[in-house]
């Protein structure tokens, strides 16, 4: 929805999850998004028993939704959702759906409140990170042998002039968010 905005000059720039390159467009890097496989620790046991600690130290290094398909899951219908749909078919494995949204935040409030595993990025793990509750488990997320991961860009049109406080903006933007990918989300509870 940005990109024809941008396109139109209706907005100078966006942050999008990459697309088709365009050729009136330069397209910068922002970060490789991490997803990571959220769960509650007594979800964890309640599921798996005594092998859920074994799966809780396998998985810290890299979690596959084959070794997760015991536990109900907050399924997303957006681009995330979508990435995390062939994680499933390719391990040939469906989801418990205990919830479908479009919203990521209803996935954060299912398992913050115990009830289900979810999916969240590294984006939203870092703004909600004082507000994750001890017991949930950070597992990064893994897909054909390495991480999954949304690739955020920044888009804007090459002809458009930039204001000296656009510049800046910009150069603020790509600070952060070369520190928001340093920052390390996985953790094992308990």
């Amino acid at each position: 929805r940005l990109e024809p905005l941008v396109l139109n000059r209706s907005i100078d720039f966006a942050i999008i999850l990459n697309g088709a390159e365009q050729p009136r467009l330069i397209t910068q890097h922002l970060m490789d998004d991490q997803v990571y496989l959220c769960v509650a620790d007594s979800l964890l046991y309640a599921c798996y028993g005594d092998g859920a600690k074994a799966l809780k130290e396998k998985a810290v290094h890299g979690a596959y939704v084959e070794d997760f398909s015991a536990l109900p899951f907050c399924i997303f219908d957006n681009h995330m959702g979508r990435q995390i749909a062939q994680c499933f078919d390719a391990a040939n494995v469906v989801p418990r759906a205990y919830i479908t949204s479009t919203y990521t935040q209803i996935g954060t409030t299912v398992c913050f409140q115990r009830l289900a595993a979810c999916f969240m990025s590294q984006m939203s793990l870092a703004s909600q990170r004082d507000e994750i509750p001890p017991d949930i488990n950070i597992f990064p997320l893994y897909y054909k042998d390495g991480p999954l991961t949304q690739r955020l860009s920044l888009i804007r049109m090459k002809d458009r002039y930039l204001p000296h406080y656009a510049k800046y903006f910009l150069e603020q933007l790509f600070e952060y968010f070369t520190g928001l990918e340093r920052i390390h989300m996985e953790r094992e509870a308990g």
